[in-house]
């Protein structure tokens, strides 16, 4: 099993696509450098200063806690309820949801995304939420 650490290149053109500035990644992939990475094919992952301007072929990289920092806690719906963001995991998936809790203790959700990895899991979501023109948070 593989453990990312950060969005891929191609989760991070979906997330760039859907309006995700590249100023909120907290990591970047940069273009190999050195003969032997270059003959490698490797990219290197590197973290992200702040003040860090990326140039045209940095590609940015998002981990788990900016994914989930864009993440609105609750959203409201038309008819004003609010739903609240839930992250969980049953040991083997990863869930993330939008539920509304009733008075008499049953949820209701507007979207629930589950995935092995909570890094693809939180892009599909961020795809979910700016397709159905909901505002993510402003880093």
């Amino acid at each position: 099993m593989t453990t990312n650490i950060a969005t891929t290149k191609k989760q991070s053109a979906r997330l760039l696509q859907c309006g995700v500035s590249a100023e909120s990644a907290d990591m970047y992939y940069q273009v190999p450098i050195t003969l032997s990475q270059k003959q490698r094919g490797e990219d290197i992952l590197l973290l992200k200063r702040p003040n860090k301007t990326l140039y045209n072929i940095d590609t940015p990289a998002w981990s788990l806690s900016a994914l989930l920092a864009l993440l609105p806690k609750r959203i409201k719906r038309g008819d004003c309820t609010d739903y609240t963001l839930n992250l969980s995991c049953d040991g083997f998936f990863w869930d993330l949801e939008y539920t509304y809790a009733r008075y008499c203790g049953e949820d209701d959700s507007l979207v629930l995304l589950e995935d092995a990895d909570p890094i693809k899991a939180c892009v599909q979501l961020i795809e979910w939420l700016t397709a159905n023109n909901y505002k993510l948070n402003e880093l």
